[in-house]
């Protein structure tokens, strides 16, 4: 994966930040958030402000083979809807499981 550095002007940046708060809030969920591909990792750019939000901005896992939702979502470049990953045989060794989410 190739490591383009792209500038991200700040007000582009503080009006994503607002929406991943509006959008969690509004939803009832308890995460929303911007990743970034870092080389084989995949980081934490923005992560709403919601209370009980696990993830935090640099939060940072690797991607290749991490069996991560995200993981998923770029190889096939498709949507991924996961009711509950707890009962979804195919999801429910999810990494992202242990930080209680259990929806994607």
């Amino acid at each position: 994966m190739s490591s383009t550095k792209i500038h991200i002007p700040q007000e582009t940046i503080d009006t994503w930040q607002s929406l991943l708060t509006i959008m969690a809030a509004k939803h009832l969920i308890p995460a929303a958030l911007i990743m970034k591909i870092e080389s084989a990792d995949i980081k934490v750019f923005l992560s709403s402000e919601s209370e009980g939000n696990p993830y935090k901005i640099g939060d940072s896992d690797s991607l290749i083979g991490s069996g991560l939702y995200c993981e998923r979502v770029i190889k096939t470049k498709s949507k991924l809807l996961v009711a509950n990953a707890l009962i979804d045989p195919e999801w429910d060794k999810n990494p992202d499981i242990k930080r209680n989410m259990i929806s994607y």
